[in-house]
């Protein structure tokens, strides 16, 4: 361990500041460690200070470097001289970690650096997609700038693919959740027989300070549902569905059951996407019931989930993000569609979310909730089954033993 301690490592990218999360572990340990943040001081969702408060805090320690830009699509598509700031900073690196932009930089990169593609999805199923066409730049009352869009979104693909191609290891989800991107994965690991392929499906509980939370279970009052609003998929890619309506409509029915519950959905996703939810539940007679959270902290989203009775991720084509594996940890119930599909096999059989894809199944969960010693043994449940299966540590051992390779 102490001479692989010797290595050098670097973080380009930080979408979600979820790279953070392995940087953290990594700087722990006492490697050398340079981290890039890249957003904008406003960007809540991407900055490591609040998503990781514990440990983070700004203005930053040495080895956390901000280097701030946005996120355009031209941004990215020039990504050589939009980040050149960035890029000079792993000039000494011998392994840097990309994500999102990250991989367009790969030619900026020193060359005897072991580059790992670390995704966070879009960075490969819609970056990396041919198909694909980038939904903010398609605005059909600028008809005109459709062919500069469509010419940027190709240079940038271009520039995706070769920084994954220059990948001596790719990090993605595991096998079956995305088709688009087990393809594009599967095309560049038959391409590069030498690239290892590193599954990754997990949160770190651990920098996020994320604890047990001991309820009270008595009659459900708060039901949280921070999914990411996607109603009407994404021009590119048709796994993005998160069944938004659906956990809606199954609100709607439960309101009829219980007067006192109340219902806090996220605002965050496209605003066709926000307006439709909107009237839906004003449609649906819930409008009084719902509280549109805005995109926050995390220790306060924490904050959140400590004071709920039940969460709601997606229940739709996608798959359960790290806000069911937040809820799981906390001991909050986790109506989701976990994708069994996919995971049964490593997790078996005994998974403690309530699988649900129709209004229908949601709504027949909420019923069961509603008895507090069922409420309290899937609690307990939840949280073994999070330490045991939705560790960060799992994927950071298996970077470990590539970097020491």
């Amino acid at each position: 361990m102490n001479s692989i301690k010797n290595t050098r490592i670097g973080f380009l990218g930080s979408i979600n500041a979820m790279p953070m999360a392995y940087a953290l572990r990594f700087h722990r340990d006492g490697f050398d460690v340079k981290y890039v943040v890249d957003a904008l001081k406003n960007d809540t969702l991407n900055r490591p200070e609040h998503q990781f408060s514990r440990e983070i805090s700004y203005p930053y320690p040495p080895w956390i470097i901000e280097s701030p830009v946005d996120y355009r699509l031209a941004t990215h598509a020039f990504a050589e001289t939009s980040y050149t700031e960035a890029a000079r900073h792993m000039a000494d690196r011998d392994v840097i970690f990309l994500n999102h932009y990250g991989l367009a930089l790969s030619n900026k990169l020193p060359r005897s650096a072991k580059l790992i593609a670390l995704s966070s999805g879009s960075d490969i199923d819609v970056h990396c997609n041919k198909a694909a066409i980038w939904p903010n730049s398609f605005d059909i009352r600028r008809k005109w700038l459709q062919p500069l869009a469509l010419a940027l979104n190709h240079i940038r693909t271009h520039k995706q693919r070769r920084g994954l191609s220059q990948a001596t290891c790719i990090s993605y989800f595991p096998q079956g959740l995305n088709s688009i991107g087990d393809n594009i994965v599967a095309e560049f690991l038959h391409k590069n027989k030498n690239t290892k392929f590193i599954p990754r499906f997990d949160v770190d509980f651990e920098s996020t300070g994320i604890r047990f939370s001991a309820k009270k279970f008595q009659r459900v009052r708060k039901i949280i549902i921070p999914v990411r609003l996607n109603i009407n998929p994404s021009p590119g890619s048709s796994f993005e569905y998160k069944g938004n309506d659906l956990i809606i409509e199954a609100l709607a029915m439960y309101s009829k059951h219980n007067p006192e519950a109340t219902f806090h959905l996220t605002s965050k996703g496209p605003a066709k996407d926000l307006s439709f939810a909107q009237e839906l539940c004003r449609k649906l007679g819930i409008e009084s019931r719902v509280n549109w959270l805005k995109p926050m902290p995390l220790p306060d989203l924490l904050e959140e989930y400590y004071s709920s009775d039940i969460c709601i991720d997606q229940v739709g084509s996608h798959w359960m993000g790290a806000i069911g594996a937040y809820a799981l940890y906390s001991g909050t119930p986790l109506i989701a569609n976990w994708r069994p599909e996919v995971f049964a096999k490593e997790w078996g059989s005994d998974v403690p979310i309530m699988q649900a894809t129709t209004a229908e199944q949601i709504y027949s969960h909420l019923i069961a909730c509603d008895d507090p010693d069922f409420r309290r043994g899937l609690s307990v449940k939840s949280h073994d089954f999070a330490k045991k299966f939705l560790s960060a540590e799992i994927a950071y051992q298996a970077f470990l033993n590539f970097i020491s390779t």
